[in-house]
């Protein structure tokens, strides 16, 4: 019986200290989501190295506001090239661009974008943007998405394309705009961030069986 009650409350000691873990790291994480929230307020000035005539701008598709702001920041920068990853299989440049309220004007762009439709995640978005830039003349890359979504992409994508430069551009979400005042969205900006801190303990946990 003693032997019972002791190995209960060592399992209820190990479970005590993983929760607590968990809650560190999530809170560690929640920081970085904040931090990228106060990069995406900022819009364009939140890039401040000059316009690298070798850099391509990567958007990934998911959040209504990253394909404007991705075809905004190709516009200021002059980039040689914007990838449109994750579009869905059915998808074209132009059904894209219909949903845009400044489609009138695309044309001055519309051979620098490149739709990729294969993806379905965020390591298929960067695999697959991989397998585009080979061989490509362009050395750096302007990582497009949303402020939750960019701790995670950003980790997949430094590990999937070694060498490269990859900037961080964060596009505003509920999360950035989090507050009380506003109960629908403080729910939907922290259930974003909760399920992405999820999916990066199962891409880890992916990690150590391939």
């Amino acid at each position: 019986m003693k032997s019972f009650k002791w190995w209960t409350r060592a399992f209820s000691l190990l479970g005590a200290l993983i929760l607590i873990g968990l809650l560190i790291d999530l809170s560690r994480y929640v920081g970085v989501c904040t931090f990228y929230a106060s990069q995406a307020e900022l819009g364009l000035k939140q890039l401040r190295s000059i316009p690298n005539p070798k850099e391509a701008i990567v958007a990934l598709t998911g959040d209504h506001s990253r394909i404007p702001g991705a075809i905004d920041l190709l516009r200021n920068r002059q980039s040689a090239v914007l990838i449109i990853s994750g579009a869905g299989k059915q998808t074209s440049l132009r059904d894209l661009i219909n949903v845009q309220s400044d489609a009138m004007s695309i044309h001055e762009i519309w051979e620098k974008i490149i739709v990729e439709s294969q993806s379905t995640s965020t390591w298929e978005n960067a695999k697959n943007t991989k397998a585009l830039l080979e061989g490509r003349p362009w050395n750096a890359i302007l990582l497009v998405t949303s402020d939750y979504h960019l701790p995670r992409a950003m980790h997949i994508f430094n590990r999937e394309l070694p060498g490269w430069t990859i900037t961080p551009y964060a596009i505003p979400s509920e999360f950035t705009t989090l507050s009380w005042s506003a109960p629908g969205n403080w729910f939907l900006g922290t259930f974003r961030v909760v399920s992405e801190y999820v999916k990066s303990w199962v891409f880890a946990y992916y990690l150590l069986w391939v």
